[in-house]
């Protein structure tokens, strides 16, 4: 039987947690569709792609708009060049990634006939103070046209429950990486370890400033990632006198050995989506420290059991269960134990097959 075209549609392949889904979906269902990537952006891709994925660009040197009348002019030319590389490459299935590319693909997609998936991947609740007012008409215009919207959470499910019918929405959290697996040849080092970027909603200053407070000694915190607030990082870093304890590491493809070689993960973000880096620590094994940020954490983590929920921006409650943890070696392995056993569900192979399946019904519907 001849493989069906699918098409993903993100702003790009860049480092985050979207792009990194992206990859994963699109490398484990190349074995089922022809599976294509259409990035707005032509930037090289992060993630290692399979040969069988292809990777296309809608627009060389995409500039940021400086009024409203060039934000809708640029994302016409988009739509345009999204809508004939869908016609060009006889997609059967389109998925946007990302509200702007959700709308983008939903109007393509549609145009063409063609059964569309859109994927919301942050908080909408909290991200809609930086989403403009031209978006948000466009997001609840348009997404009541796509076949299915996917959520990672019911809080974030709530939100469109309003403009979207209840039949047209799945729960579908994130996969784990394949390769994402204990490393118990690689040493381990007194680290507390975070992954994200460098901006205000991962919370970093709170880590470091209860990380200054805990004085956990001989220990230090490595922080993975890049982002605009690096110099405010830095500054704050300096101002209490961390400089030979805090690392601000930038972006690292082997973050696996970043996760292997560390003893905690401390996840201090003040919103998300769906949090793949704290998903990530627990398939590893490592012992987590999460602010019961939404949505995500709670659905992950029984506080106390699996690892520890303190409350957003709490200094105090994350500086004491820092002083916890690093004491308690017996306390770290159980924990990390326990938090590996509870992230099962979140497989490739299981959220995979889910996919296919939601795929394989909407393609069944438009024969």
């Amino acid at each position: 039987m001849e493989k069906k075209n699918i098409a993903f549609v993100i702003h790009s392949l860049s480092s985050g947690g979207a792009e990194r889904v992206v990859s994963i979906l699109s490398n484990a269902l190349s074995s089922h569709f022809n599976v294509y990537i259409i990035t707005i952006e032509d930037s090289p891709s992060f993630y290692e792609l399979k040969e069988t994925v292809t990777l296309l660009h809608c627009i060389n040197g995409l500039k940021p708009s400086k009024n409203i009348f060039e934000a809708i002019n640029s994302n016409f030319k988009i739509y345009k060049v999204i809508s004939k590389i869908l016609k060009q490459q006889k997609i059967d299935l389109c998925i946007g990634f990302m509200t702007a590319n959700n709308i983008l693909a939903t109007l393509a997609g549609k145009r063409l006939g063609i059964p569309v998936i859109i994927s919301e991947r942050n908080n909408p609740y909290l991200q809609s103070a930086s989403t403009s007012a031209f978006w948000k008409i466009l997001r609840r215009i348009v997404y009541p046209m796509a076949d299915v919207l996917i959520v990672q959470t019911l809080r974030v499910k709530s939100f469109y429950t309003s403009f979207i019918k209840d039949d047209k929405m799945v729960i579908i959290p994130n996969p784990i990486k394949t390769d994402f697996d204990r490393m118990p040849e690689v040493k381990k080092q007194n680290i507390v370890l975070n992954v994200g970027s460098l901006e205000h909603q991962k919370g970093h200053d709170v880590l470091i400033r209860a990380f200054s407070k805990a004085k956990l000694e001989g220990w230090q915190l490595h922080i993975a990632g890049e982002g605009r607030l690096r110099p405010k990082l830095m500054d704050l870093i300096s101002e209490l006198r961390l400089e030979k304890l805090v690392f601000l590491l930038g972006k690292k493809s082997n973050i696996i050995f970043q996760y292997a070689s560390s003893k905690i993960f401390a996840f201090t973000s003040r919103y998300e989506g769906f949090p793949n880096a704290l998903l990530e620590a627990m398939n590893m094994g490592l012992p987590c420290i999460s602010t019961d940020c939404p949505t995500g954490p709670d659905e992950m983590i029984q506080n106390e059991l699996n690892g520890y929920l303190v409350a957003v921006d709490d200094i105090d409650a994350l500086t004491l269960k820092l002083q916890t943890l690093a004491a308690n070696d017996n306390l770290r392995l159980s924990m990390g134990q326990a938090a590996q056993k509870s992230v099962e569900q979140y497989s490739t192979e299981n959220i995979v097959g889910i996919w296919k399946n939601l795929i394989d019904r909407l393609l069944g519907q438009h024969l």
